[in-house]
């Protein structure tokens, strides 16, 4: 993906950009600041709602700040080709037609929705099983796995199974080849999983026969648990 349109960079500009890509917690908050201001009117010609909008917020920090191939953040690179706020408005513009663009995807598809609660008018046993006596150790299970995960990894299935965005996205988004973000969100669910069945094993007092059943029951499950626990209304509540 090309960067946005060149202009003269302005020197303190480039100096946040910087230290905010370098972890500096001041330019951190200020750079904060300028999306949120910056954003919402650069997004308001598409009538989103103020969640869609926090969203991309954060797809777009996430977007320029982090680096990848030991190359510098994208919002360094940017910041030293143009104003800093005309370049977050183009990026914010981008990133809510992919968002756009999603959700159109997501109107056409008859899956389960987040929380996997009306996948179906006849759930399957192992749904029930989940709903009924597990349901609460399986639902800490996976918010314990994904405690473990780092902002990077968490922020990545995020935007892959709550935002939608595809492979291919992704690896434009981060700078990486696709066959890296495959292999990249499978370590991550595979790290889940594992933390998953290690949670499930500690507090549930079944048999190792019931208990092999409940692993291949998480596996199954993972990505729409995930799901749920990552949407905004339940990480709003965290």
């Amino acid at each position: 993906m090309s960067g946005p349109t060149e202009s003269a960079p302005d020197p303190n500009d480039v100096v946040l950009a910087q230290a905010a890509a370098a972890g500096d917690e001041a330019a951190l908050r200020r750079f904060d600041v300028i999306l949120r201001e910056v954003v919402p009117g650069a997004v308001a010609s598409m009538k989103l709602d103020a969640t869609r909008v926090d969203e991309v917020i954060q797809a777009v920090r996430g977007r320029l700040l982090l680096s990848s191939n030991g190359e510098p953040a994208p919002l360094v690179r940017y910041a030293e080709r143009g104003q800093l706020r005309g370049l977050l408005a183009v990026v914010a513009t981008r990133v809510a037609i992919e968002t756009t663009r999603r959700d159109s995807r997501e109107r056409g598809r008859q899956g389960p929705d987040v929380a996997g609660e009306h996948a179906s008018s006849e759930p399957s046993p192992e749904l029930m099983l989940i709903k009924a006596e597990y349901r609460a150790a399986f639902r800490e299970a996976y918010r314990g796995a994904l405690s473990e995960l780092d902002a990077h990894d968490k922020n990545l299935l995020r935007l892959h199974l709550v935002g939608g965005l595809t492979l291919a996205e992704l690896a434009t988004m981060y700078g990486q080849h696709r066959a890296t973000v495959v292999r990249h969100l499978a370590r991550i669910r595979e790290v889940v999983l594992k933390a998953t069945q290690r949670e499930l094993k500690q507090k549930l007092a079944v048999s190792e026969r019931e208990l092999s059943s409940l692993f291949g029951l998480a596996q199954s499950q993972l990505d729409v648990s995930v799901m749920s626990l990552l949407s905004p209304s339940e990480t709003s509540e965290e």
